[in-house]
């Protein structure tokens, strides 16, 4: 491995500040569903940063691609992407003496422990904490006001995502696995070639090549939404300050857990989805009792509902579908 101290990407960024104030307001137009559908129209779904980004085949001959370079860097095995599989094949080639290297573009052990599964898990658990509080007066306990820091919620995360991050680095190094860190394309028979991230580029090519790049997350086909910029589930777990009201398209399970994470922090939440139930792969009565508990906690849910189109940015005002007036929002 190169650098043992240089993990790929900063893995945290603030990704929403304060609003730009804009004249127009954003509107979204949505109507009723006769019919259900089985297509999900969330955006909030799970997804992984671990992939090439350019997932075409390359229109450019070996030859051509190596044509003025260097003879490629020989190894046993080389793996696309340091996602739970790949991770786990690099560093068992490895420990087992063979040349083995891991190229990663972005999220050191993909997604799940960078910006999925266990960051979500630990929002997830401060919004618990947070609504216990809410509820002290119900458990006997008498206290002042409780606010909610966001900053601090992150923090939190963060914190957890850091640890993380030094327990790869360090199973890379012990295991001997070089983790190379850039963009890859195939440009011949188990042939790559990395543009680095600190500059210059790598032809590598190894005996055999895993291929682990994972997936990310699909904005719908929705007139005015990429316009709108609205959050994956990533952005939304880097907020540092508490939404007003939260707009989530969607009844899968990523946004479920965001929806009631954001209410029970304190803001407003609408979820829109076009299927009847929530979670439609469940079975109906486990979605029943979802829709039940989310309109206790205070989530407005529109099931059977289509958004239209959206006008306008996300950050300030979107249209009502039931109640026909402008809402203030976050997204």
């Amino acid at each position: 491995m190169t650098s043992r101290q240089s993990p790929c990407f900063l893995l945290h960024r603030t990704v929403l500040g304060s609003p730009a104030k804009r004249s127009a307001s954003p509107e979204v137009s949505v109507r009723p569903m006769r019919t259900a559908t089985s297509a999900a129209l969330a955006p909030l779904e799970k997804s992984s940063e671990t992939g090439i980004p350019d997932r075409t085949r390359s229109t450019t001959s070996f030859s051509d691609a190596i044509k003025g370079t260097r003879e490629p860097e020989k190894y046993d095995v080389l793996v696309l992407g340091s996602g739970t599989g790949g991770k786990l094949i690099a560093w068992s080639m490895a420990s087992e003496g063979k040349r083995t290297a891991s190229i990663e573009r972005k999220y050191i052990g993909g997604a799940c422990p960078n910006i999925a599964c266990l960051p979500s898990k630990n929002i997830i658990h401060s919004a618990k904490v947070a609504s216990l509080f809410a509820r002290h007066q119900e458990f006997g306990i008498e206290t002042g006001p409780v606010t909610v820091n966001m900053a601090g919620v992150y923090a939190r995360k963060k914190r957890m995502v850091d640890g993380l991050m030094k327990d790869h680095l360090d199973q890379y190094y012990a295991s001997g696995a070089e983790l190379i860190c850039g963009n890859a394309r195939f440009i011949g028979p188990r042939t790559l070639q990395v543009a680095l991230r600190d500059g210059g580029e790598r032809t590598l090519t190894g005996e055999r090549v895993f291929v682990n790049v994972g997936t990310h997350a699909a904005i719908p086909d929705i007139p005015g939404l990429a316009d709108a910029k609205p959050m994956t589930h990533i952005e939304v777990l880097d907020l540092q300050r508490l939404p007003e009201h939260l707009l989530v398209l969607g009844g899968g399970y990523v946004g479920l857990e965001l929806a009631q994470a954001m209410r029970r922090f304190g803001s407003r939440v609408t979820l829109i989805a076009r299927e009847p139930q929530l979670a439609p792969k469940e079975d109906a009565d486990v979605a029943q009792a979802i829709l039940e508990l989310f309109r206790d906690e205070g989530i407005e849910v529109l099931l059977r509902t289509q958004v239209l189109n959206f006008k306008g940015v996300s950050g300030e005002r979107v249209w009502h579908p039931r109640q026909h007036c402008d809402l203030n929002v976050t997204h």
